[in-house]
């Protein structure tokens, strides 16, 4: 079966800028296993303190619960080619140069104006011929301390390939949380 730690070697298939980016890195563990197989460097990016994309006014977990998190991935990928960028998404796109990213797997915020966002901000940061890819392509509702939390990255990802006239190419993992991508 497919999961998502196949981009590593479907991104090393695609290396030609030598960098690529994971927004919403967590703890890093996903960014950790692509440096081991991807020669480049990953921009490993995320907020740590609230959860990615949009401004919302409920944190995704505490401040407290945040510096840990942060801590636990700068260990986890001290001495790969990650790079930890703390900050929200759309902001550090806007840092990041057109078409100077070989790959973006997005697995931020999972909320629908939050993915429309990001695909948004990030996809002119990805060359021609570079993928753009993404995690959990799934209907699914989750409740938290601070309220519901549907996913709306089907919704976002369909509406920006209908948009841009792309065509999703593929699906790994479709029993769980399925990972997408496409070419651009």
């Amino acid at each position: 079966m497919f999961t998502r730690n196949h981009f590593a070697a479907f991104y090393q298939e695609h290396y030609k800028t030598g960098v690529g980016a994971e927004v919403g890195c967590l703890r890093g563990q996903f960014s950790k296993y692509i440096s081991t197989i991807y020669k480049g460097k990953i921009l490993s990016i995320d907020s740590f303190d609230e959860h990615e994309g949009m401004s919302y006014d409920k944190p995704f977990y505490p401040p407290s619960k945040g510096e840990e998190i942060e801590k636990i991935c700068r260990a986890n990928l001290k001495g790969t080619r990650c790079r930890v960028i703390k900050g929200y998404s759309v902001g550090v796109a806007k840092t990041i140069p057109d078409e100077s990213l070989d790959w973006v797997f997005l697995d931020a915020d999972h909320r629908y104006e939050a993915v429309k966002a990001d695909l948004e901000a990030w996809f002119p940061k990805v060359r021609k011929g570079g993928v753009m890819s993404g995690h959990d392509y799934k209907h699914f509702t989750v409740s938290l301390p601070t309220g519901d939390y549907t996913f709306g990255v089907i919704e976002a990802v369909n509406e920006f390939l209908e948009k841009y006239g792309y065509k999703l190419e593929g699906l790994l993992d479709r029993r769980m949380f399925a990972s997408w991508y496409f070419i651009k």
